[in-house]
């Protein structure tokens, strides 16, 4: 057997490939997309965070951004602070995030 290009052409006179025939249900458009503002979040996500203490930070890190967010009590714990208390911080920074991009969330989402 020898190797065969997808850019080999089917025909002698013909400029249709394999790489023609062969279907795709992947929308690379979209991935590229949605790379994009993946990178584009996680930029502003970093400029962001340069604007918060250390507790918020935290919080934002955890509980914001986190797949496997950690508990208000273990966070209260680590600051030694309460569980109520780590909740009105993870809303305060919600809000100062909402507010900083509010018009690039607004128009990602549209």
């Amino acid at each position: 057997f020898s190797d065969l290009s997808l850019e080999t052409p089917l025909h002698d006179e013909s400029d249709d490939t394999m790489m023609d025939t062969m279907r795709s249900d992947v929308d690379v458009e979209e991935i590229v997309s949605e790379k994009e503002e993946s990178d584009i979040m996680a930029k502003r996500a970093m400029e962001f965070k340069g604007t918060l203490n250390d507790k918020e930070v935290f919080v934002f890190d955890n509980r914001v951004m986190a797949e496997d967010r950690i508990t208000l009590q273990e966070i209260g714990e680590r600051f030694q602070i309460s569980r109520e208390r780590v909740r009105q911080i993870e809303c305060r920074v919600i809000s100062k995030f909402k507010d900083q991009y509010r018009s690039e969330l607004s128009a990602m989402s549209a």
